[in-house]
């Protein structure tokens, strides 16, 4: 699963994710995640582009996997 959040998200609390993680570990489910220092629900700048990026990489080791 990959996991990103703003972690100055004001629609959606931060806390969430970070306890869907924490869960998922929990549970021996691998999570990759992804909080983004400083961001809101809708990412901008540098981060809505390392977002595409990891994204990206994301899909790509998962679907050739």
């Amino acid at each position: 699963m990959y996991l990103s959040h703003g972690e100055a998200d004001t629609l959606w609390s931060v806390q969430r994710s970070r306890n869907i993680k924490a869960a998922r570990d929990a549970a021996g489910r691998i999570t990759e995640a992804h909080f983004w220092p400083g961001q809101d629900h809708v990412l901008t700048g540098t981060a809505a582009q390392q977002f595409i990026t990891t994204l990206t990489a994301f899909y790509h080791h998962t679907l050739d996997s």
